[in-house]
């Protein structure tokens, strides 16, 4: 599901940045990938030592080419849960037309 949301989120669009974190599952990695393969800039956002997404730094690379932001809102393995609202608010004020995926499974 998440291969179908983040590549078919981008078809047909302009070619941008796609924003995840450092601590992403493979099934958002995997795409990413792909999809920096098909002329899109991917970047990874850092999380702290309890795995959370560095909002400030989040906040500097969101910009005008954004195109999608995808965070988890649990992490597998070491269970952090990411402030998912905080997130959608920095990316709305910052660049509207930014589309926002979770994977919440």
């Amino acid at each position: 599901m998440n291969n179908l949301a983040i590549i078919g989120s981008t078809i047909g669009g302009k070619k941008g940045k796609v924003i995840t974190s450092a601590i992403e599952h493979f099934s958002v990695l995997l795409p990413a990938n792909s999809l920096e393969q098909l002329g899109f800039k991917v970047v990874q956002v850092p999380v702290d030592e309890e795995g959370i997404v560095d909002l400030d730094i989040l906040e500097t690379l969101i910009d005008k080419d954004t195109v999608l932001v995808s965070i988890q809102l649990v992490n597998h393995e070491i269970g952090s849960i990411q402030p998912l609202r905080e997130i959608s608010r920095i990316v709305k004020e910052i660049n509207p037309p930014t589309l926002i995926h979770t994977d919440a499974s």
